[in-house]
């Protein structure tokens, strides 16, 4: 997803998020969710379909993760 010259990309292996620059590549930010959220199982993984609401920016990501 891209938002405000920010690209978001979730992935499962390691469990991460990243907000990367459009213009330049460069990490602006990113968490670890499995060591963010641990869990016995290794912590969550971010599913597709993101959501920004604009008029907050704030970014809500579903996340998931199975029992074993």
């Amino acid at each position: 997803m891209v938002y405000n010259n920010i690209l978001l990309v979730g992935t499962n292996a390691p469990s991460k998020i990243t907000a990367l620059n459009t213009k330049n590549g460069k990490i602006i930010w990113q968490t670890n969710l499995a060591k963010d959220f641990p869990t016995p199982f290794g912590g969550p993984s971010p599913w597709a379909g993101y959501l920004v609401d604009h008029k907050r920016g704030t970014l809500i990501i579903s996340t998931g993760r199975t029992a074993s």
